[in-house]
């Protein structure tokens, strides 16, 4: 029998009427199934993303959100932003006597944990060959722009079963379709939140790049930018780029510049690591966090040409030990921030993810600084496009 895990959105859509609930179980308008298709798509107006990964050596599971309004509680107080929802995780076909007195597979409520879950089968709800779960939960969302909460059954789960026209789908690595190229799961933060790195661009360029919009949760526009360049449905041309939107979703989940162990990740790296406490707090040593270790990992490996990590709120392309003047120069024409020397001050930036790059890869890496409030327009669009073009992209249409 498979394990039994039960993941839960905190935060969900709530419609006018309550919460949202999922359509039948069809296919989208482009014949191809959202909940199952990793990448970033767009359908019926609304934008998706689904990403895959094994659940166990014979499941493959699929994690599905929706970009829409989204309530996150940022230092004790609730703020409306755009982002991420969570719609709910679709285990692809496999055959139905693994799924034998598993909850997510059985009919009926169940009690698991101290919750209460709701799994209907082969219903008109949930289509021959399958099932759907829901939790009965207290959920915080977006009501005509206000946050609130909502107590009902909130949509979770969906496990599909395999049958004589139905083959077994096993885990693989498959691409992502829709406005990218590829994607991995990096690795998984402290609670377990995956770390998405997506490829945008031009599959022929040799050139590859990249980009890490988040290190720090309440820093917010970046990520927004990040994710700018991956739903952009223009080509990119000339390059390569892997967008890492957040390394630390745990953070960014709360609005917190620490990951959930309290740690400044980019104090965790581990070149000309100290000990730190306090905000800054870097651990128990260097590489004590998963998720500076899926960074070196999977940087390690992809060693791109160039590479931009984004925080705020110091407005400034970082002038400080530079490798690429070249690199610098095109940041400071195409996103219009001021050259500054950010040099490190008490030893507040030791064990920084650039020290580490720049010292220990061939990549060319450096910082740049959003100011405390950039426009809207500023960060989905002009720094949008700037990043592309300094890395050495160009757009084009079709």
């Amino acid at each position: 029998m498979l394990r039994l895990i039960m993941t839960v959105a905190t935060v969900v859509t709530l419609l006018l009427t309550g919460v949202a609930i999922p359509p039948r179980a069809t296919a989208d308008v482009q014949g191809a199934a959202v909940y199952t298709t990793p990448g970033v798509h767009q359908v019926n107006g609304r934008w998706w993303k689904t990403t895959c990964e094994a659940y166990s050596s014979q499941v493959e599971r699929c994690r599905s959100e929706l970009w829409g309004q989204r309530a996150v509680k940022i230092s004790n107080r609730w703020t409306v932003e755009q982002g991420w929802i969570f719609n709910n995780l679709t285990y692809r076909p496999s055959e139905r006597r693994m799924w034998a007195g598993n909850p997510l597979a059985t009919p009926g409520e169940h009690k698991v944990n101290g919750r209460r879950w709701l799994t209907r089968c082969d219903d008109a709800w949930t289509g021959r060959g399958g099932c759907r779960t829901m939790i009965w939960s207290t959920t915080t969302g977006v009501v005509n722009g206000r946050v609130r909460n909502v107590t009902g059954w909130v949509f979770n789960n969906i496990v599909q079963f395999s049958s004589a026209s139905v083959p077994v789908v096993k885990p693989s690595d498959r691409a992502a379709s829709g406005t990218t190229l590829d994607y991995e799961i990096i690795g998984h933060s402290r609670q377990g939140r995956p770390i998405e790195a997506w490829l945008v661009g031009d599959p022929k360029a040799t050139k590859v790049s990249m980009v890490i919009g988040q290190m720090h949760g309440e820093e917010r526009y970046n990520n927004r930018t990040a994710w700018e360049i991956i739903k952009d449905p223009r080509q990119i041309k000339g390059i390569q780029l892997w967008v890492i939107p957040t390394i630390n979703p745990d953070g960014e989940a709360i609005g917190r510049r620490q990951n959930a162990a309290g740690v400044d990740l980019n104090g965790n790296f581990g070149v000309e690591w100290i000990p730190k406490a306090g905000h800054y707090y870097a651990g128990t040593g260097a590489w004590s966090e998963p998720e500076t270790r899926a960074v070196r990992d999977f940087l390690t490996r992809i060693k791109p040409h160039e590479l931009v990590s984004m925080h705020a709120p110091l407005l400034a392309v970082d002038s400080y030990q530079l490798k690429s003047r070249s690199l610098h120069d095109r940041l400071v024409r195409h996103l219009g921030l001021p050259s500054k020397y950010l040099n490190c001050r008490l030893g507040v930036c030791n064990g920084t993810m650039t020290q580490w790059i720049n010292q220990s890869l061939p990549t060319a890496a450096i910082t740049i600084e959003y100011g405390y409030t950039p426009s809207h327009d500023y960060y989905t669009r002009v720094a949008r496009d700037g990043l592309v073009k300094a890395l050495g992209g160009t757009f084009t249409i079709g």
